[in-house]
């Protein structure tokens, strides 16, 4: 769990806060994973409001799988997230994730199905998201640099 709190003041004062808690638990070859996000705030815009989506799973918490990355810009809301990835091989995973948004006149929901591999401490995907009958292709590289 984490949570952050913000504000600027000024000639137009605002303030936002945001709750996270993710969760994940080996199952066999399958590793089951969730997240959940709640983001308030007060007076923000078009700047200072929340962006979500995105469909990488860098984004965390605050991803909405199968639309573009900050699609969303909200004032407050609420987003839950499920995913299973099934280790096909050690190096070679196939996975499934799910999310829901939920906002003042804003209900999205969205999937994405990805297949990752591990090689010489890389990890790349590839995937494909739904999301309001509009697909989404994700790529990604990711590492670590451990000395």
């Amino acid at each position: 769990m984490a949570g952050s709190a913000e504000g600027f003041g000024g000639r137009r004062a605002w303030g936002r806060g945001t709750l996270t808690e993710e969760a994940g638990l080996p199952v066999g070859r399958v590793h089951l994973r969730q997240s959940g996000a709640l983001m308030t705030g007060s007076h923000l815009d078009a700047v200072s409001a929340f962006l979500t989506g995105g469909s990488w799973d860098a984004s965390r918490a605050g991803a909405v799988y199968g639309t573009r990355y900050a699609e969303f810009r909200i004032t407050r809301g609420a987003i839950l997230n499920a995913g299973a990835d099934l280790a096909i091989t050690p190096a070679l995973e196939l996975g499934v994730r799910g999310s829901v948004l939920r906002a003042p006149s804003l209900h999205k929901t969205g999937a994405l199905l990805q297949l990752s591999r591990k090689t010489r401490g890389l990890r790349l995907s590839l995937g494909a998201g739904k999301s309001d009958h509009r697909t989404t292709i994700v790529a990604a590289i990711g590492g670590s640099l451990i000395r």
